[in-house]
């Protein structure tokens, strides 16, 4: 069954002739669509609520001035937002104000000269879905938008703290406190505060704040302190803090170097000064972190709790910081000298009703560490310290302990066993190519090699060498000198990776020698060059005139006929960190270091500047020779041109077999 209903109307058709009158017979819902079809739409129609946050405006600046009676204990501060805005284009923008959880007592929009604006221009809206209050306009002008919100202080015996959460950047803030002796003001994140009393009782805040839309300001109220409180302020102060000590000594030949991470936990929104007590002889402090630090300093007492001597830490935070936990990193460093037994230092907390935590030691040096005793503290294992504690580390930690007072002994004992040198430099496989000449010789002399922290590669090269042509480290053209011996001295380079372990790298020397001519027939011998470093595979390669057939023969190396591993290439792997000249070198270096993993140190930046690569033709015959282990011998390689003619029993012997 269809529902519907049927409109009749007349009309008349005019014509020259004469008039016709007729009817037509439509749906319902036909006729309603064709009226809709003759409406006009309006040219700038209003957007869509809620809807799309458009950026078709500029925020100029936005001042709040704020205003708390503390004498009549009230929990809310008003606080007077400016806004001066401007709006780009003629369409319609919506410009985020508050969340709507905000309490505010109306809003007045005026136009930069002060003229009211219509509300068909602009008007404040709430849209449920998004939480938050929306000024809407559709016009492009200078704006200002005045409000007052209400937000509530948090009151804590003397101790009063505001949070404030904005949707813009605050330019600038001023607050007036009345009927209070104003102290210890505090604001975070940090900033740039100005105090006066224009008058008794009253105190104003000029605030200059970084760019943020969240921040708090805290101050605490003289008058609110009672003469029971101040008789026991320890008694309600000291319960509000706890901190966690989180501590890792480093155990040195002579020296404990000690990290300490001291975690306050405060329950009254605000913190100070700090002190801690360092208890040990000969303790130094090095460096004192943290946020909102002001300043440090330190005092030596001669004895704390005793005879012991102790050192006195006082840390004083800009102003007060407004939050509930503090973090501070304290790093010293103890000398204990030869003796073996030795106390490690410890840390005590002022002020605070609790404080415990962990102790981690590691050691960094040739050294053996053992517990000889210990008192109020509990041995753990090193797996149960805090995940942060183990992270600060890449040693392995040697013992661990917990403690739920500070005033603990620990006692160890540390074992000096001897050093034992070891290689520092490495020649994982090295390559001698010689292509002789008549009169001359050009040698090629190419290593890969990993270098740890050996300053000069010493190497030998044979006595009748006239010139020495290129020497380059991993790529880079070096400069090379001799040393007292006629030994000739190469910069070498530590190439490491984010690791810390090294990278293989090249070193690359060509030189000239020369000897008698050759001749139809004869020997030649020539000496190969040697290092101060054990080559794990040596390959060597005689290119020889080709139309001397020669037997050659390399002292101590075998004869291959081809090489049992590929042979090492020069690497160019700096040379995309290297920007000599340029303004940003280090950074570029830096930036393409920590993607490719590749860390570069101890450049020489003297380098001469006609030092170029030089490449041996590969022509004549191929003689190839391969030994491992060279342990710094000298070897020779020879060849005798043409070779003996072979004997009648070998003539003979060929023929019948």
């Amino acid at each position: 069954m269809v529902f519907g209903a049927t409109l009749i109307f007349s009309f008349i058709c005019l014509s020259a002739a004469n008039p016709v009158v007729g009817e037509v017979t439509l749906p319902l819902e036909n006729f309603v669509t064709m009226l809709d079809g003759t409406k006009v739409p309006p040219e700038n129609p209003p957007p869509k609520l809620p809807g799309y946050l458009s950026l078709n405006y500029v925020i100029l600046d936005l001042r709040v001035q704020g205003e708390v009676a503390v004498e009549s204990r009230d929990t809310m501060a008003q606080l007077r937002h400016n806004f001066h805005i401007q709006v780009l284009q003629d369409q319609w923008t919506l410009f985020p104000l508050f969340s709507s959880n905000v309490i505010t007592n109306g809003y007045r929009i005026t136009y930069e000269n002060g003229t009211e604006v219509s509300s068909d221009v602009a008007f404040v809206k709430h849209i449920a879905d998004e939480m938050m209050v929306y000024l809407v306009i559709n016009r492009a002008d200078r704006y200002k938008v005045e409000t007052v919100v209400y937000r509530p202080i948090k009151i804590n015996r003397n101790l009063f703290s505001l949070e404030m959460s904005e949707a813009h950047h605050v330019t600038k803030l001023n607050f007036s406190i009345v009927g209070a002796e104003v102290e210890d003001v505090g604001i975070s994140p940090q900033a740039v505060i100005t105090s006066s009393t224009p008058v008794a009782g009253t105190t104003n805040l000029d605030v200059l704040l970084q760019s943020t839309t969240q921040f708090s300001i805290s101050w605490r109220d003289g008058n609110k302190t009672t003469e029971e409180e101040k008789e026991n302020q320890s008694s309600y102060n000291i319960p509000q803090i706890t901190v966690l000590h989180q501590i890792l000594h480093s155990i040195e030949d002579t020296t404990i170097q000690t990290t300490a991470f001291f975690n306050y936990d405060s329950e009254i929104d605000a913190m100070k000064d700090i002190t801690i007590k360092i208890h040990g002889k000969n303790v130094r402090v090095i460096r004192v972190t943290g946020l909102y630090l002001d300043q440090w300093s330190t005092e030596s007492l001669p004895g704390c709790d005793g005879a012991e001597p102790c050192l006195l830490l006082k840390v004083s935070l800009k102003n007060s910081v407004s939050t509930d936990t503090y973090q501070l990193v304290v790093s010293t460093e103890h000398s204990v000298g030869e003796t073996p037994e030795f106390s490690l230092i410890t840390f005590e907390c002022m002020g605070v009703l609790r404080q415990q935590g962990q102790v981690g030691i590691i050691k960094a040096a040739n050294i053996e560490v053992h517990e000889v005793e210990k008192y109020n503290v509990a041995t753990a294992e090193p797996m149960d310290l805090s995940d942060f504690l183990r992270d600060q580390t890449s040693k392995n930690i040697l013992l661990a302990y917990s403690f739920l007072h500070p005033e603990y002994v620990i006692v160890l004992k540390k074992e000096r066993h001897e050093r034992i040198n070891t290689l520092d430099t490495s020649v994982e496989h090295a390559f001698v190519q010689v292509l002789v000449s008549e009169d001359h010789a050009l040698t090629k002399f190419i290593m890969k090699l990993t270098n740890s922290n050996r300053q000069y590669l010493r190497l030998t090269v044979p006595p009748n060498t006239q010139a020495v042509w290129s020497v380059h480290v991993a790529g880079e053209p070096v400069k090379a000198s001799t040393d007292a011996n006629g030994l000739l001295l190469i910069p070498l380079t530590s190439i490491m990776s984010s690791t810390g372990s090294s990278q293989w790298h090249s070193v690359e020397v060509v030189y000239l020698t020369y000897h008698k001519s050759l001749g139809t027939n004869g020997t030649f011998v020539q000496g190969l060059p040697s290092i101060d470093v054990p080559i794990n595979l040596l390959s060597a390669e005689l290119l020889f005139p080709s139309h001397l057939v020669a037997e050659t023969e390399a002292g101590g190396m075998t004869k291959v006929s081809h090489f049992s591993s590929s042979l090492p290439q020069t690497t160019q792997q700096h040379d995309k960190y290297r920007q000599r000249g340029t303004k940003n070198s280090f950074n570029t270096m830096y930036a393409n270091a920590q993607t490719q993993q590749y860390i570069l140190s101890d450049w020489h930046d003297e380098v001469p500047a006609d030092n170029v690569r030089v490449e041996i033709p590969q022509v004549g015959n191929h003689y190839r020779f391969e030994k491992l282990l060279v342990m710094q011998h000298s070897l020779k390689i020879s060849a005798v041109y043409p070779p003996p003619s072979p004997s009648w029993w070998t003539i003979m012997w060929q023929k019948i077999f």
